[in-house]
Parts: structure tokens; sequence; C-alpha cells
């Protein structure tokens, strides 16, 4: 008959039965036992305490106890405590247990009666539980005879048993004692099985491999035919039960543990931390306010709909009624100043998403809170802010004006404005148990201190789980397993002695109940022999090192010397930082082209094991093991495009694994729509750089957070110098014929920029809030320094035609280099000689003769060779015999003069040009209209804007275009070399493809009057003055064609309509894998990509020198 069968015998009528558990967790293996037998009627399972609450009168009635604080009287010598949050619990703790025991004065002991005698008559030391727990004491005491409370039959669990060889656990035992003897309680405890069971040990080297052996055992155990609940891990405190409890989950065995949660650890307490010092000032207009505590309370999923009065919501609604509205069934549809219709319900809803373009828009970082509601109400005012931004800081500034009204220095202060703004806790326990507490406690002060120890403690889920047990020494209660697994049997674990007392000895301790030093590890060892001997099988884990690294020394104890010399386990992770399965399988799952054999056995059979084996190879690939295994095989990423890895890594992998690497293509409304427009900017960069970056971006619509500055962002900044540049043009005075016309146009465009910034900014600016001395000063500076950057720029990029002609020379000399036919010539060169100069001289001497082949003139003339020394003359005269080297030159003449006339009309006169040119179907043009692109296989509708277009050549002569992007942020041109291959940056050739579509289709814009013969992409970086910030390539040339591009983009776009977000992104521009790189992901925080040792070896070869540079 097992331990608890008695429970539900049936050879007498069981009436109504009392289980009466010392803990939670007895009670808990209790209900899983009662459930697992199909239920019981008339059995109640209840902690004392709980009993206790069950009893008392009125407990269904709204609850009017407030919390008060325990505080030491002044004049006594603890009064200190009560500015000690921490200490002042510990001496409440123990008043508790002398009321409980029920002891009187002269019962405490003689060295601290005069201190604890004078705190007992004091008000507010009987709280609630100890009176509570003394009715019940009294009821059970004068109840029925016979009949205790009302019950049949009532059991005790977990309060030691002296008959059974079951210690008892310290505490208030007197009260538990006397308790028991009124209820009339059996005590029921497993007998032991063994009087002398040995614990068969082994030697661990950290608390991670004693999980790892725990996991191990579980599974050999139940590999054997045993159950996971017949295996019982005994723990020495809370941090181990959750490390073990982790890698048993992780390891597919399930476990029995009781999940709860700390109140002061719930995104509810966090909430209420973060706002607690708006209500410490004494006055409302005296609090100041961060912008970040702002946003993170208004973006809170746990505030919802504000609790507004009816004469708010109708004032609200008059004033949302008067901004320009959206029609609500069309919400791309652009504004219309001529429609004002009422406000509905939806409107009074704040959208999270407009929170922080409200807070951004008010230009406050830190600020008093009359500040905030008069920048919101600002905002709410100016017709440049959307209308959304402007009802969204209509709301704002009302929440911010109940804070205001209702500001106070009391908990019940903050608990009102949480109220007022829509607290959610509905079905969350937690929450509604901080919410009680909060409550209850309305009257204490808004201080740190008194909201930690008002939220102590935590809050089960309730939940009842079957599966391994893990149970601390202290509360094991005599149950019986087919398997006891020891941890912690160290001198940081039951080897560790409490730490003494700040009150009281150990002699005044041990008058209720508490033990301490010495007697409690005593206490410890022998819950350990009681487990052993109520075991099947009883194994202990001794390990090198605790938690925090440092070394223990094992516990001693008759039980455990018999293998205290047993070798150290081979625990090893194969490589692997993340977790992993402890089974016989676990070696298989660093293999990516493998997971575990579909034969595999484990808890719940083969199916279970193969899961584990798969997230553990999942979190391989996501900790950058892939990138690790490509560094073997050379340093092929450093020109791959997105496509390449995809197509190397992504296809090795078994179809049951990639549902874990964000293949969602089973998932309805995870693929991208096929009628979805795609902008330029936004949607085919992430998805060049990385997939799962894309589905943020295309299918949550996740967007970079912006900063709050009291300053113009840098975007505000950008969009000032991008409107400026708009403005002043593409007209001829980029390109002046000669140098003395380029003087006037540089004072020229200086001035119009100078003219046109300034408009922009003080736009800008004149919205922000008043400015102190400071912020003036740096709003000031702020104009100085572009109006420098302006004038260094136009100096920079203003060149005359001859200037261009020169540089059109040396670029198309630079592209005929890059030919084979100039390759070979070079090969022929450095076979007959390795000397540097030599190699230096005949490459000179090549360029001379190819363009001495285009103007007619003798290629081996004496002036070819004025730059050569004799022994180089003799080389180019051996060179110039061999018989088809006169054609070689011959052929790289033609392509140099094809070179020259295709750069000759890039570096012609502007013809005519246009700034912001705008194709496809955009929001908020009605007249735009639809484009799609063919890509590859996929034909794709796209959006976009270009900054600059320039149409050059010479009348009547054919013309060359050049787009450019303006970027006013930091320059990326050094990186671009490197990353154009991959096509890692489609945001230019997007353009080029878009303007050639758009002349198919009879589109074309108005400055475009014929098909050009050369296109040029170029990133314009504003604040960098030198010839290095206007970056400029062809498409082909050494860089990827624009046919190459768009069949790249068509392979991944193709991806995302199946809705497939391979987790691998390109290591050129992860941040994550690049360490050294100097890419920023907007997205970092929500990545599911994590940093792994080794993948630093997959960097470019000379990222070191970039870095440098």
């Amino acid at each position: 008959m097992g331990w608890l069968d008695p429970i539900l015998s049936t050879e007498t009528s069981p009436g109504r039965t009392l289980i009466l558990c010392r803990t939670g967790a007895s009670a808990n293996a209790v209900r899983r036992f009662v459930a697992g037998r199909g239920g019981a009627l008339g059995v109640e399972i209840v902690t004392p305490s709980g009993l206790a609450a069950a009893l008392e009168p009125n407990r269904l009635l709204p609850e009017e106890h407030e919390d008060t604080a325990f505080t030491v009287p002044q004049g006594h010598p603890w009064e200190t405590v009560n500015d000690r949050p921490g200490l002042r619990g510990v001496l409440a703790g123990h008043l508790t247990d002398i009321m409980v025991e029920g002891l009187d004065e002269k019962d405490i002991p003689e060295e601290c009666r005069d201190q604890v005698a004078p705190l007992l008559k004091i008000d507010g030391s009987a709280t609630r539980d100890i009176e509570s727990l003394r009715r019940l004491q009294t009821l059970a005491t004068t109840g029925t005879p016979g009949k205790p409370l009302g019950y049949d039959r009532v059991f005790a669990v977990g309060f030691g048993d002296s008959s059974a060889d079951l210690p008892q656990p310290p505490g208030t035992n007197r009260f538990f004692d006397r308790l028991l003897t009124a209820l009339d309680a059996r005590k029921l405890s497993a007998p032991a099985i063994s009087t002398n069971a040995l614990i068969d040990t082994t030697v661990a080297a950290d608390v991670s491999s004693e999980a790892a052996w725990v996991c191990q055992q579980a599974h050999q155990f139940c590999a054997a035919g045993g159950k996971p609940e017949d295996v019982l891990v005994l723990v020495a405190g809370p941090e181990d039960t959750d490390r073990i409890s982790a890698a048993l989950v992780r390891s597919g065995i399930p476990s029995a543990i009781e999940h709860s949660q700390r109140l002061s650890r719930h995104a509810l307490a966090v909430l209420i931390e973060s706002i607690l010092p708006w209500f410490n000032a004494e006055t409302a207009d005296a609090t100041t306010l961060d912008g970040e505590t702002l946003r993170k309370v208004f973006q809170s999923p746990m505030t919802g709909s504000a609790q507004y009065s009816e004469k708010e919501k109708q004032i609200l609604r008059d004033q949302i009624a008067g901004l320009t509205k959206r029609a609500p069934e069309s919400p791309d549809a652009p504004d219309d100043p001529t429609v004002a219709r009422a406000a509905t319900e939806d409107d009074l809803w704040v959208g999270r998403r407009t929170v922080r373009d409200a807070l951004v828009a008010c230009h406050l970082v830190k600020a008093p809170l009359p500040e905030w509601i008069d920048a919101l109400d600002a905002v709410a005012a100016a017709q440049s802010h959307k209308v959304t931004v402007r009802r969204c800081a209509i709301l704002l500034a009302q929440r911010l004006r109940w804070l205001r009204d209702g500001h106070g220095q009391r908990l019940e202060h903050v608990s009102t404005f949480l109220n007022r703004i829509g607290l959610v806790t509905f079905r969350d326990r937690v929450a509604m148990s901080i919410q009680g507490a909060i409550s209850r406690a309305g009257r204490r002060p808004t201080t740190t201190g008194v909201l930690a120890e008002v939220l102590e403690g935590a809050v089960s889920s309730g939940d009842i789980n079957t599966g391994v047990q893990i149970q601390n020494y202290e509360n094991y209660d005599g149950r019986p397993s087919g398997m006891c697994l020891m941890t912690g049997l160290h001198s940081k674990g039951i080897g560790q002695a409490p730490k003494p007392d700040p009150f009281f000895g150990d002699d005044s301790l041990r008058a209720w109940g508490r033990i301490g030093g010495a007697e409690y590890v005593e206490f410890l060892l022998k819950q350990m022999a009681c487990a052993a001997k109520r075991a099947g099988a009883a194994r202990g884990c001794i390990v090198k090192r605790a938690a925090d690294g440092r070394a223990v020394v094992p516990v001693s104890h008759p039980l455990l010397a018999a293998n205290r010399d047993a070798p150290e386990d081979s625990l090893k992770n194969y490589g692997l930082r993340a977790a992993t399965p402890e089974d016989e399988n676990r070696h298989a799952l660093n293999v990516v082209k493998k997971a575990a054999p579909q034969n595999a056995t484990g808890i719940g059979g083969a199916d279970a094991a193969v899961h584990a084996a798969m997230m553990a190879t999942t979190e391989w690939i996501r900790f950058g093991g892939m990138y690790e295994r490509a560094a073997t095989s050379g340093p092929v990423h450093n020109t791959a495009t997105l496509q390449q890895v995809i197509e190397r890594d992504w296809d090795d992998l078994p179809p049951a694994l990639k549902p874990y690497l964000g293949d969602a293509s089973a998932v309805d409304g995870a693929a991208l729509p096929r009628d979805a427009v795609l902008s330029v900017t936004g949607a085919f960069e992430p998805i060049s750089h990385c997939l799962f970056q894309a589905f943020l971006k295309t299918r949550l619509g996740f967007r970079e957070a912006e900063t709050l500055e009291e300053e113009l962002n840098a975007r505000e900044v950008g969009t000032a110098v991008h409107k400026a540049l708009e403005n002043v043009g593409v007209d001829s005075r980029w390109r002046p014929a000669s140098e003395a016309d380029r003087t006037a146009a540089v004072a020229s465009l200086t001035t119009e920029l100078h003219k046109l910034v300034e408009q922009e900014l003080e736009g800008m600016l004149g919205d922000l809030p008043d400015a102190t001395p400071g912020l003036d000063s740096a709003r000031e500076g702020l104009r100085e320094r572009w109006n420098n950057h302006l004038e260094m720029y136009v100096d920079g990029r203003v060149k005359d035609l001859e200037t261009l002609k020169e540089q059109a020379l040396d670029a198309a000399y630079d592209m005929a280099c890059a030919t084979p036919e100039y390759q070979e010539l070079v090969a022929r060169i450095k076979s007959r000689t390795t000397t540097d100069s030599h190699i230096k001289h005949l490459k000179q001497w090549l360029a001379l003769a190819a363009k001495a082949i285009i103007e007619g003139s003798d290629p081996f003339a004496a002036e070819m060779f004025a730059h050569c020394n004799r022994n180089s003359i003799v080389m180019v005269q051996q060179l110039a015999a061999e018989p088809d080297v006169p054609a070689k030159l011959q052929e790289l003449a033609t392509v140099l003069a094809d070179s020259e006339a295709l750069f000759q009309t890039l570096a012609a006169p502007m013809l005519r040009g246009a700034t912001e040119w705008k194709f496809g179907k955009s929001r908020d043009d009605a007249e735009s209209t639809e484009l799609a692109l063919q890509l590859g296989d996929e034909s794709v509708l796209v959006r976009g804007s270009v900054d600059r277009v320039r149409v050059t050549g010479n009348p009547g002569g054919p013309t060359g275009v050049e787009i450019a992007d303006y970027k006013t942020g930091k320059s990326f041109a050094k990186t671009l070399d490197k990353k154009l291959p991959a096509g890692l940056y489609p945001q230019l050739p997007l353009y080029a493809i878009a303007l050639q579509e758009s002349i198919r289709q009879g589109k074309a814009p108005d400055f475009l009057r014929e098909t050009p013969v050369a296109t040029r992409l170029a990133y314009d970086f504003v604040q960098d003055h030198s010839s290095a910030g206007l970056k400029q390539w062809e498409p082909g040339a050494g860089k990827p064609s624009l046919a190459e591009t768009a069949a790249l983009l068509g392979w991944l776009v193709g991806l995302v309509r199946k809705g497939q977000y391979p987790v691998l992104p390109h290591p050129a521009t992860c941040p994550v894998i690049n360490y050294r790189g100097h890419d920023y992901c907007a997205y970092r925080s929500v990545c599911r990509f994590h940093s792994h040792p080794g993948t630093e070896e997959v960097l470019d070869e000379d990222a070191g020198t970039e870095d440098a540079e």
C-alpha cells in the first residue's frame, strides 16, 4: 500500500476528509496523487494558513483590512530597523512565531525578554494571519468531540514523525503539535525500505554538470521502465530548483515543479517601480517626468482602456472631432482637410505605435509635469503633425492631467492613477495579487523600500504538473521514490549553515522552534538520510565548484563515504553554448545535416527525442554554428549573397527542422501577399540582409524606435537638408563650363542652400517648446554647423566640365584594367619579371600604348618609354615581338575607347534632371499608378522616391543618367566596395530598374526623353566633403549588373511570399556575427540569433584594417 493510500481507503465510510499539509509543495503532491486516482469527493487538501483563511468569518465579503507596517517604537534598542525593511521583516517574522506559539512573557528567554516583551504589546504586532491561526486552534479544540471542525478523518503530511524516524522540521512546532492533537490527525509518511541505504556518488565539475547528471539519471531510469514521477530530486535552494527544472524541460523530461512567480518580478511590479518617483515630489508641479518612462508606461500591455468620465469623454471627442480625419474604411487614404467626422469610441484608445511619435514630437527628454502637458497640447494643435499623432497627444495630455490632479505621496495615489489609465489584470493572478497588495497598503508612503516590502512573496500558477519531483531538503515530507537524486552535497549547499540571526542567539531561537548553525545542517543531513532510506535507489552528485565558480568542500556523512573518490563524469557540451538535452542522442545534436536517429528512444518515445534534438540543433544554428562551420572551408561569405548563404546551409537541413528556423509556410498570414506594394527603402534592404528582419518589418510592422531628444533628431535634420537639396534643383550650376564659371556657381548654390536649410530648420525649431539659454545656443550651433557642411559640400561637388572629362578618362582606364584583355597582358608581363618596378613600368606603358592606338599614334614610339628604365624597355621590345601582342593591344584599345565614350557621356553637360522623382502606387498621392518590376521569376509591385536624377550628354548625342541618393548621416562609403558584390545595397539598382521599366511601359518621366546609353549610381554623403563622399559606380563594371540584382531580389521575395524566413543573416551586415563590424541593427533587441564563440573567424580577412581606418 502506498504512503497516501489511506486517504482514499474505502474500508469505512470516508465522509469528509481533511489532508493538512505543512507546505504547498506537499499539498501539490497530495493533489497529484488524488487526481491520478480519479479524484475523490469530500477530500480537502490545505495548508494550515489556507485552512485558517477558509474558516475566517465573512471571508467572501469585500476586504476592508489594510496592511500597516510593523514599526518599532521610539526609544527601543532596535528602533533603527524601521529604516531597513529587510531587518524589520526578519524581526516581524520572529514576533509572528512567538505569538503563534502562544509564548507568554515568562516563556521568552531572559537574554532577549526585555527587548521582545514590549514589542508584543504594541498595535500592529498581531496580524490578521496570526489571529486566524489562533482562531483555527480554538475551533479545533472546542468543536464536536470525535469530529473536529466537522471532518470525519484528518491526515497530516510533512510535520515529521518520530515513530517513522522522520525529523520534525524547524518552526512553530508546539502550535502544530497542539493543532494536530486537537484534530486527532494521523501523520502520513512512507516506511523505510532500508535502514542503511548507501548513496552512490558521482563527481561533477560544476552545478551545470550537476543538472546534466540529474537529466541523465532520470533518462536512464525511465528508459529502464520507470516513470518520471517516481524520480525525486532533492535540492538545497530555489536557484537549484530553477536550474534543474530548466534542464529537465530541455531534455524532454516532464517535471512536477510547481511554477510560481515572485510579485516583484512581474511586469506590473516593474511598471509601478518605474513611476514611483512621480509620486515622491511634494507637489505635482515639482514632479519631473522622464520621457522614456512615459513611453514604457503608456505602451505597456499592462495598461489598456482609460477610465474616462462622461464629461471627459465629451470634451475629448469634441477636441478629436476638430482634427482632420482619414476615412475609417480607408486607413491609408491621404488626409482630407475638408472632412471632419465625429469622434468614435475607438478614437479614445491610445495606439501604442503612436505613443513614441507623440512623445518624440514634444522634444523633451526629462522635464517637469506641467511642461509635458504644455508640449503635448502644442503637438495636438500643430497642423504639421499627422492626425494620429495629434490625437494621441490629446489623450496622453489627459492622462498626465489625471496624474497632476490626483498627485500624492501615498501608494493609494499610485493605485488610483493606474486604475484611471486602464490597468489590465484580467485573468492574471500575479497582477491581481499586486493590485490587491498595493490597494491594502494604500496609506503607506511611496518609497522603494515600502514597495519592496509590499510586493514581497510569490504567487503560484495553480497548475498540477506530473513528472520528476523536485523538493527542498528542509521540506522533505517522507514521500517514497523509485530513485532519489541528491544534489547540493557541498559546503555551499546543504553543508552551509544559516547566517547568524541579527537579533537572537541560537538558544533564544530554539524557544520558538527555530534552529541555526550546525544544528540546522545536521537536520538537513537527517532529511537526506530519511529520503535515501525510502528510495529504491539513492544517488548523489558532488560538485567541485558552486554556482559562483568558487571551489567547495563535500559534506561529510556515513552514507556518502562509500564512493567519495568516484571519477568525474564526462559531461561535455560538444562545443555548444546552448543548453542541450541530456540523453544518449546528445552526440548527434551538433551535426547540422542530421537530427537524432529516427529510432531514438527517449521520454515519450522516439518523437520526443527527435524533437529535443531538433531544438538543440536549432539553437546551435541560432548561436552561429553554421558560420563557425563555414569558417573551416574558407571565407566564402565575404562576397556571397544572402541567396548563396541560404542555399549553402538551408538545403542541408532536414525538413522537420526548418519550422524551428523560420519556415512559416504552413502558418496562415505568414507569407507576404502577392499584391503587397514593397517600399524600395523599407522592404528590400532587410530582404537582402536578413529575412528575419524582413519578417519583422513587412509582416509584423516593427519599426526602429526613435530616441527622445530636446533637439531636432537626426531624422528631422536629414529631412530638412533633403528638402533644401530638393528645392535647389539639378540645374547646370552643378557642372559649369569652366573654372571661372565654377566660382560663381559655388557662390550661388551656397547662398541658396543656406537660405533653404535655414527656412526648413526654422520651421521645425518653431514647433519646439521654449528653450533654455543652453538649448538656444545648441540650436544656433546646429544652424552654423550645417551652414559650414553645405558650404564645403557645394565646393566639393561642383565640378567644371574639363575636370570631369579628366576624371572620366581615369575612370575609363580603371574599368578597362578590370577586363580580361588587360589581365591577360599583365599576366604575360608578370611571367617575364618579378621586379615591382619593372611591372609598374610595363603597366604604365600598356596604358599609354592603348591611348596611342585610340589617337592613331605609334604605341612603340620613343616617347612611350620616357618613364621606363633600360631593362623595362628591353622587356617591352621582347613583349612587342610576340606576334599576337599588337592584336591584343588593339583589343585593349577598343575596350578603353568604349569605356571612355561611356564615361565622357556621363561627364558631359547636364541636360535635364529631377529631385524627388516618385514611382509606384503611393499612399499620399491618389494620382499615382502602380509599377510592377520583373525581378527574376517574381513580378513585384514597388514604390519609391529617388532623391536626384541627372541626365547628361551633348545636344543631339547619346545621354547618360546618374541616379543618386543623399545620405546626411555617417558615411559608409568605405564598406561599399566589399558589400556591393554581395547585393547588400539594392536601393539604387532598384531605382535604375524602375526607371528602365517606366521607359519600357511608356511612363517615362518628363526629364527622360530618350533611353540612356550609360547609367551611374551614386550615394552622396553630404557630411563628407571630399571626393570620396560621392561614391559612384556603374552596374556591371566589377559590380553586380541590374539583371543580377533583379534575379537575387526576386529569389528572396519568392521565399518571403512562401512564408519562409530562414534565420540565417548575412554575416557582413549582422552585428551579432560580425563583432568588429560597424553595422547597426535596430532589431537586435528582438533578434532570434545569438553570438557563438568562434564566429569571429568568419569575418573578412581585412576587417581589422577597416577598423583601424
